[in-house]
């Protein structure tokens, strides 16, 4: 029997909290990416750590999309 892995990983964005005319968010979004193979996740974070290091930024810093420019933005994407 052969053995197969996913990777998946899943980020949210958004307050789910409800208080709609007190700062919750109009929506609330859950994304996920699921790599059936390991070298392809690896490949991507590669190419992540790459990209964040050509914006001087370290490497651990999250991209806050609401909070970029546009054109780093459509870089990344």
């Amino acid at each position: 029997m052969i053995k197969s892995r996913q990777f998946t990983f899943i980020d949210d964005s958004g307050d789910p909290g409800f208080k709609f005319e007190r700062g919750s968010s109009k929506y609330f979004v859950i994304a996920l990416v699921v790599f059936d193979d390991d070298i392809d996740a690896e490949e991507t974070s590669v190419i992540i750590k790459k990209f964040r290091r050509s914006l001087g930024w370290a490497s651990q810093r999250e991209f806050k999309f609401h909070q970029l420019r546009s054109d780093i933005c459509c870089d990344f994407l």
